[in-house]
C-alpha cells in the first residue's frame, strides 16, 4: 500500500487508515493498561514530553513507559534542527513521536496496532505537523523520503510480523528503503549481552532469567543482539557507516547517553561510569537478583575496554555515508545527563562532558529551558538555583563510591570500612566552613548538595565539591547537610546496607542508618534536630518536585520511610539468594571446622596413645629409678664401708710406715756396728782365719 494514496483519515480518531482493511496487529500492554493511558491522555491539557500532568498520573511499569518524561532524553544528544521529516516505525503510543513532533518539522508516525495509534494520536492531537498512520510498515511505501528514518524498540520483534528469511535484516532493509540520499536509520534496542542481565535482571521481552545470554531458548519469536552481531547486520543491508550510543540504564528510560570518539581524550583511568547511577538497573517484569553492584562492575569493565559491548542498550546511527551521520553529532561530546523527573520545567538540565582541543574533559550545565529559566532563580523558600555551571572535570574517585566500597568490604568491619569516607565528608565541610564563615557547626547555603555524590577524591588526594547547583541564602548547620544527604545514600545503596550493616544496625530503618553514620564520625542527633531536619528537607524539595506541592509534611515523612521498605520488599528474592549463599558458606565453614575438629581429634587421639605410652615409659622409668635409689643407697653403704676400710688401710699404713721407719732406723744402727765390727782387729783377723782355711781345704766351722 502507497502512502498516503491508500489511506484516509480517520477525522474522529486523527488518524490514517488503510482504505483496504488489513489484518489485525495483535501486539498491546493489555487492555486496562491501555485504557487507563487513554483516560490519562484525554484528561491532560498538557501532553509534552515534560508534562507535570502526566508524570503524575504513572501508577505502574506500562504507564511510566508511555508517560515518563525520560523517554524524550534518548533523541535529546542528536542534533535534528536541521532535520526535514521523518519517518516512525513502530510509534506505539506516541511517547517519542511527541519527542519528534515538536522538534521537527514533518513527523509520520507508523503503528500497527490501532488503539496504540489511537493513543499516539491523542498524545500529538495538539501537533499539526504529525501525522499517524495505522498500518503494518512492511506492507507500506511512501510517497517521499525521510531524511531519519526510526526503529525504536522494534528490530527485536521483526520475527513476529515479517515474513522473511531473515526478517532482522528486510526490517533493517525495509528502512533502508524510505531513506533519503543522505538519510540515517536510527535503530534503540537492548544489547543481549547488557551488565544488567548479568547482575540478575530478566530478559526484557521473554521475562526469562538469562535468556538473552544464553541466545533465546525459550522459542518465542523475538530477539536482541551483541553490538558485532549489530554491526554485521546493518552491513549486510549496505549501511556499512554507524555509530553508537550508549545509553543507561537503558534504551526506554535513560539518565546518562554516552559515546566513544575515534580520538580518545588525554584521560587513563576509568570515568564514564561515572555518570552511572548507584542504583541497580530496574528489571520490568521481575524484582531484580541484584548479583552485584553494577556501577563498581562498570568501572571494572570500562577499564578492561568492554563497556561498549556490555551496555544494556544501544542507540545506533546508520547510513551509506559517514558525513550523514556527523551532521546529527556533537564530534566532541562524549557524555549527556538529563535531570528531568520531578522538577520544574525551569529546574530541568543536561549536563554534558565535551573534550576540547587540547584534550580537556569539560563539564557543562545547562537548562533544558533556556526561556523560562534566568541565570539565578530564587524561590519564595530563599533556595537559589544555578543553571548554567562550567567546570574541568576532576579525574578520581566519589566520596559515594567509597562509602559503596565500604559496605561492600569484606577484608575489615563495615565500621572500620565506613569511617574514612564518612569522615573525609565530615572534614572537608568542616574545613569549608571554617574557611568561609570561621565556624565548626555551619556552612554558607552553597553546600547544601555537598554530599559523597558530589565529592571528588581526586588522584593527588585533593577534595572537590562539583556540580553546585543549589544554594540556600542562608547558613546550614553541617548536620543538616550531613542528615539530608544520608537520606538519599540510604535509598539509593539501600540494599547494600540491608545485607551488610546487620551486625552494626539494631535495624536498618533510616534513623539507624543516619545516627549509625553519625556516631562514627563521632556526633549525635536529637530527635529534635531528626524531625527539624525533615521539615527542611520536605521545603526544599517542595521548591524543585511540583509533584510535593500538595503533599503534607507526614505524607512526606511516611514516603521517605516507606521508600525503603518497598526496596526490602523488592530485593527480597536477592536477599534469600543471599542467606542462601551466606548458609552455604557457613556450612562449607562449618564442614571445614568439622575436619579440623576431626582432625584434631585424630591427632588427639594418637597424642593420647603416645601419653599412655609415655605414661608406661613413666612408670617403667619410675621403677628403674627406684632400683637405681636402691642400688645407689647399697652403693652409698659400700661407700662408706669402703671408705671405713680405707681409713683403716690408712692407719695400718700409717703404722706400718712408723714401723717401717723404726726398722730403717735399726738397721742403720745395725750397719753401723757392723761397719764397726768390720774396722776392727779382731774382724779382720778373724777374716784372715777364714781365708786361710779356706785355702787349707779345710772345713768347719772352727
Amino acid at each position: 500500500m502507497q502512502y498516503p494514496e491508500d489511506f484516509h483519515q480517520d477525522s474522529v480518531a486523527n488518524i490514517w487508515l488503510p482504505r483496504q482493511e488489513e489484518s489485525a496487529f495483535l501486539y498491546s500492554d493489555g487492555g486496562e493498561a491501555e485504557a487507563y493511558l487513554e483516560h490519562c491522555l484525554k484528561q491532560a491539557s498538557d501532553l509534552s514530553c515534560h508534562s507535570l500532568e502526566l508524570t503524575s498520573s504513572i501508577r505502574d511499569w506500562p504507564s511510566e513507559y508511555h508517560l515518563s518524561p525520560k523517554r524524550s532524553n534518548l533523541l535529546r544528544p542528536l542534533q535534528l534542527n536541521h532535520c526535514r521529516n521523518v519517518l516512525e516505525l513502530g510509534a506505539g503510543c506516541g511517547a517519542i513521536t511527541r519527542y519528534l513532533g515538536e522538534n521537527l518539522p514533518k513527523v509520520v508516525a507508523v503503528e500497527g496496532s490501532r488503539k496504540r495509534a489511537e493513543l499516539a494520536a491523542l498524545r500529538c492531537r495538539d501537533l499539526a505537523n504529525v501525522e499517524i498512520v495505522c498500518g503494518q510498515f512492511q506492507d507500506l511505501t511512501f510517497s517521499e523520503k525521510f531524511d531519519v528514518v526510526t526503529l525504536i524498540g522494534v528490530l527485536e520483534y521483526s520475527e513476529s510480523f515479517i515474513q522473511a528469511v531473515n526478517p532482522y535484516q528486510k526490517a533493517i532493509e525495509i528502512a533502508k528503503q524510505n531513506l533519503a540520499a543522505d538519510g540515517i536509520l536510527i535503530v534503540a534496542i537492548e544489547n543481549k549481552l547488557g551488565l544488567k542481565y548479568f547482575a540478575g535482571c530478566s530478559e526484557d521481552h521473554t521475562r526469562v532469567l538469562f535468556d538473552g545470554i544464553e541466545g533465546y531458548n525459550t522459542g518465542q519469536s523475538l530477539r536482541t543482539f551483541g553490538k558485532k552481531e549489530l554491526e554485521i547486520l546493518l552491513q549486510s543491508t549496505d549501511l556499512d557507516y554507524f555509530h553508537f550510543l550508549y545509553p543507561f540504564p537503558d534504551y526506554k528510560l535513560p539518565d546518562v547517553l554516552f559515546t566513544l570518539p575515534e580520538k580518545q581524550p588525554g584521560q587513563i583511568e576509568p570515568f564514564l561510569y561515572q555518570w552511572l547511577s548507584y542504583n541497580n538497573s530496574q528489571d520490568y517484569s521481575h524484582q531484580p537478583l541484584e548479583l552485584f553492584q553494577e556501577l563498581l562492575v562498570a568501572k571494572q569493565i570500562e577499564a578492561n575496554g568492554f563497556l561498549p559491548q556490555m551496555s544494556n542498550s544501544f542507540l545506533i546511527l546508520a547510513s551509506q555515508s559517514p558525513a550523514s551521520i556527523n551532521q546529527y553529532l556533537n564530534s566532541n561530546c562524549l557524555v549527556w545527563k538529563f535531570s528531568v523527573m520531578n522538577r520544574l520545567h525551569k529546574f530541568m538540565s543536561q549536563v554534558t562532558l565535551t573534550s576540547n582541543s587540547e584534550q580537556k574533559l569539560i563539564v557543562t550545565k545547562e537548562p533544558l529551558y533556556p526561556d523560562v529559566t534566568t541565570s539565578a532563580t530564587e524561590t519564595e523558600a530563599g533556595l537559589k538555583h544555578y543553571p548554567k555551571i562550567q567546570s574541568k572535570f576532576f579525574a578520581g574517585v566519589t566520596v559515594m563510591e567509597l562509602l559503596v566500597k565500604a559496605i561492600r568490604n569484606k577484608t575489615s568491619t563495615v565500621e572500620a570500612s565506613l569511617k574514612y569516607p564518612l569522615e573525609t565528608w565530615y572534614n572537608f565541610l568542616v574545613q569549608e566552613a571554617n574557611r568561609t564563615l570561621g565556624s565548626a557547626t555551619e556552612i554558607p547555603g552553597i553546600y547544601v548538595d555537598c554530599g559523597p555524590g558530589n565529592l571528588i577524591v581526586t588522584t593527588s588526594g585533593k577534595v572537590e565539591y562539583v556540580d553546585q547547583e543549589w544554594c540556600f541564602t542562608e547558613k546550614l548547620p553541617i548536620k543538616f547537610v550531613l542528615f539530608r544527604c544520608l537520606i538519599y545514600i540510604h535509598q539509593k545503596i539501600y540494599p547494600w546496607i540491608d545485607l551488610h550493616l546487620d551486625e552494626s544496625l539494631s535495624d536498618k530503618s533510616l534513623p539507624s542508618f543516619i545516627l549509625f553514620c553519625f556516631q562514627l564520625i563521632s556526633l549525635d542527633i536529637t530527635p529534635e534536630e531528626f524531625r527539624d531536619f525533615l521539615a527542611r528537607e520536605w521545603i526544599f524539595q517542595k521548591q524543585i518536585n511540583p509533584l510535593l506541592k500538595t503533599v503534607s509534611f507526614d505524607d512526606y515523612v511516611r514516603g521517605v520511610y516507606s521508600k525503603t521498605e518497598s526496596l526490602l520488599v523488592a530485593k527480597a528474592p536477592y536477599r534469600l539468594w543471599f542467606q542462601l549463599y551466606n548458609t552455604r558458606k557457613e556450612l562449607q565453614q562449618t564442614q571445614a571446622n568439622w575436619e579440623q575438629t576431626q582432625s584434631q581429634l585424630h591427632q588427639a587421639q594418637s597424642q593420647l596413645h603416645q601419653l599412655q605410652q609415655t605414661q608406661s615409659q613413666l612408670q617403667q622409668t619410675q621403677s628403674q629409678l627406684q632400683q637405681t635409689q636402691s642400688q645407689l643407697q647399697q652403693t652409698q653403704a659400700n661407700w662408706e664401708q669402703t671408705q671405713s676400710q680405707l681409713q683403716q688401710t690408712q692407719a695400718n699404713w700409717e703404722q706400718t710406715q712408723s714401723q717401717l721407719q723404726q726398722t730403717q732406723s735399726q738397721l742403720q744402727q745395725n750397719q753401723a756396728t757392723i761397719t764397726g765390727m768390720e774396722s776392727s782387729k779382731f774382724w779382720k783377723l778373724r777374716q784372715g782365719w777364714f781365708r786361710l782355711k779356706q785355702s787349707l781345704g779345710l772345713k768347719g766351722d772352727d
